[in-house]
């Protein structure tokens, strides 16, 4: 008799490539704050800003569906919000948006390199945060997952290739082609 294993199961597995996923887009942000924090040249740091943002959208498949609150640290609007907790509370913006409009519109040599690495630190953070949420692979469940692949699916096609997402640099379609990657890189869970 061959000797046979149990299965991996679906979340499991997804949470191993959720894990990766954020394993990347953490060293991209490490990068960036480290060229940041070099002085390194506008043309350079633009530049790993792209490569950033894309491994984001890789992985925004699943963080925005499964995360709504830390993405918005990650990735929500370039402008001021509210907490929702207490209106008197005004939170600046912060995550890519929020770097992109450093980089591509606001950029003060004496100032930007400091707020860019800031702004990176943050993201960090709300990374480590979302990697050690407990027992975050339970709510990896399939009809969960497909869910978040379609609601992907509509955000690409209404605020991802429209340029709502990337205002600025007008980087929106290799980020809607990264975010079709992120989810064409699950559909070979729900077949094995």
């Amino acid at each position: 008799t061959a000797w046979r294993t149990n299965p991996v199961p679906f979340d499991e597995k997804i949470d191993s490539y959720f894990t990766t996923r954020l394993s990347s887009v953490r060293a991209s942000l490490l990068l960036l704050k480290k060229i940041a924090v070099e002085k390194t040249a506008l043309t350079g740091l633009k530049k790993q800003f792209r490569a950033a943002r894309l491994a984001y959208k890789k992985m925004a498949v699943l963080t925005e569906y499964f995360n709504p609150y830390q993405t918005k640290q990650l990735n929500g609007p370039a402008i001021p919000r509210i907490e929702s907790e207490v209106a008197d509370i005004i939170i600046p913006p912060q995550g890519f948006q929020a770097i992109e409009q450093l980089l591509f519109a606001d950029w003060d040599i004496s100032t930007g390199h400091k707020q860019l690495a800031d702004l990176a630190d943050e993201m960090i953070r709300t990374l480590t945060a979302i990697e050690k949420e407990p027992d975050r692979r339970n709510k990896f469940k399939k009809e969960l997952v497909f869910d978040a692949m379609r609601a992907t699916v509509v955000s690409i096609t209404t605020t991802g290739i429209t340029g709502f997402d990337s205002p600025i640099a007008g980087h929106s379609v290799p980020e809607a082609v990264a975010s079709l990657e992120g989810v064409l890189n699950l559909i070979p869970f729900f077949t094995s």
